[in-house]
Order: structure tokens, then C-alpha cells, then sequence
């Protein structure tokens, strides 16, 4: 019996052996109650990398500049809601730095940059993005306007013209390149453009009285004073404008005289 029992214990004791050879050849862990490589490890042509060392690289992993900026647009939105507009624009300024491309962070920070007063700021970071052409067509219509605002026509005339964010058939795009080219002396193209808006927009009188403007600055007073008596005849809803237009006729009428 004796024997029986010690043969057996030297076969399980050489199967075991056997074992612990194989699992130290083939790199596998020795331990029963180890979690599978996929949760605990990865496996490389050198064996199992520990969990412990994986966790090390993974905090040790530089953050990619477009994490940190999307974080930090975060962390804006919600200054904003609170109304801290420094924290807010400082946050911003960070998302920018780190991500240029982060159109939702420019808008809201021009936006910012604004209603606290600091238009010169909001002008260079407008300057900024055009020259880098990450403008969309809302920013590009403000950079615009605010050159025409600051009596800076043609480079407003550059802006709308070079654009390739810009829909050309929009209003708001005809009515800003009218108004560059009457700043610029461009007369007859103001009143052209003008002309265009009222044809878009026949229940906008404003477009009358400016292409008829644009005519009287051109020298001709025909014209502008046929301009000025269609809108007095037209369905214009807005009676300042049927009122301006009747001074103006008169006017033209008697210098004519």
C-alpha cells in the first residue's frame, strides 16, 4: 500500500512538474485565480505586461492638445451659464490654443469678447482666424462689418470677395458687399447690388433708398430720383422710408429746377 501510495504521490508530483514547465515556456501565469489577459494585462512577444504597469503608462500618456481644448470648451460653456465672462473667455482662449479649429469656442469667444467691451481683442482674434482660414460664414460677416465699421472698406471688399465661406446669393452677403462698395467710391456697383436686394426682397425698402443713395452719389440724379419715386409707389410697409424718399424727390426735383 505503502508503495502504491508513494509511486502516486512521484506521478502527481512529475505532472506537476510538466506543468509548471509548460506555463514557464509559453509565458502564462502560474496563478489559478488570475484574471485573463484582455483585463489584467497585455500580452507582448516578451509575455504578459502586468495591469500595474499598464496603469502606470496609461497616466503617464501625454492628454492630446484636442482633450484639453474640448475639457476647457467645457469648463467655458459653464462659466458662461454662471456669468463669470473671464473665467469663461480665459477658458476659451485655452481650447483655442489648443485646438485652432474649435469653431464652436471662436464664435462663443468673439461673442464674449464683445459684450465685455473689448472689441480690439475680438478684432484680432477675427484677424486672426481669417488669415488662417478657419472662419466660418457667420465670423466672416462679422469681420467684415466691423471693418466697415472701423471705415476700413477695402479690406471689407477683400473679405467678401475672397471668402469661399460666403454664399454669394444670400442677403446679408449683398447687403454688406453693397454697403464696402458705397464706403469705397464704388457707386454704380453699390447701386447694381442694391438693385439685386430689392428684387430678392420687394417688401424691403431700404434696398430702394440705397440703390436710389448710391445713384445721387454717382451724379445721376435721373436716375436716383426715379429710384426714390418707386419706392414713394411701392407696398413699403415702413413710413419713414415712403417719408425720406418724398424729400429726397423733392429735392432732386428742385435743383433741377
Amino acid at each position: 500500500m505503502w508503495r502504491r501510495y508513494q509511486e502516486l504521490s512521484w506521478t502527481i508530483a512529475a505532472a506537476i512538474l510538466v506543468c509548471m514547465l509548460v506555463l514557464v515556456t509559453t509565458n502564462v501565469s502560474a496563478d489559478p485565480l488570475a484574471a485573463p489577459a484582455s483585463v489584467t494585462g497585455k500580452r507582448t512577444k516578451f509575455g504578459l505586461k502586468p495591469h500595474s504597469q499598464m496603469m502606470m503608462e496609461k497616466e503617464l500618456s501625454p492628454v492630446s492638445a484636442s482633450s484639453i481644448a474640448a475639457v476647457s470648451y467645457t469648463q467655458a460653456i459653464g462659466f458662461y451659464h454662471t456669468g463669470d465672462y473671464n473665467k469663461a473667455i480665459d477658458a476659451l482662449e485655452l481650447a483655442l490654443a489648443q485646438d485652432g479649429n474649435l469653431r464652436p469656442a471662436r464664435t462663443l469667444l468673439v461673442f464674449l469678447l464683445l459684450k465685455t467691451g473689448a472689441v480690439s481683442r475680438a478684432m484680432v482674434l477675427l484677424e486672426k482666424g481669417y488669415s488662417e482660414g478657419v472662419l466660418d460664414a457667420q465670423l466672416t460677416l462679422l469681420y467684415a462689418r466691423m471693418l466697415l465699421e472701423q471705415q476700413h472698406s477695402i479690406e471689407a471688399l477683400k473679405v467678401l470677395r475672397g471668402s469661399s465661406t460666403l454664399d454669394s446669393g444670400k442677403p446679408a452677403h449683398l447687403a454688406l458687399l453693397a454697403g464696402a462698395h458705397q464706403k469705397a467710391g464704388n457707386y454704380q456697383d453699390a447701386a447694381l447690388l442694391y438693385r439685386r436686394l430689392f428684387e430678392l426682397q420687394p417688401h424691403q425698402g431700404q434696398w430702394l433708398t440705397g440703390q436710389a443713395r448710391a445713384l445721387e452719389a454717382a451724379g445721376d440724379r435721373s436716375g436716383a430720383a426715379a429710384v426714390y419715386a418707386q419706392a414713394m409707389a411701392s407696398q413699403i410697409a415702413d413710413p419713414a422710408i415712403r417719408a425720406y424718399s418724398e424729400q429726397r424727390l423733392y429735392a432732386l426735383r428742385s435743383i433741377k429746377r
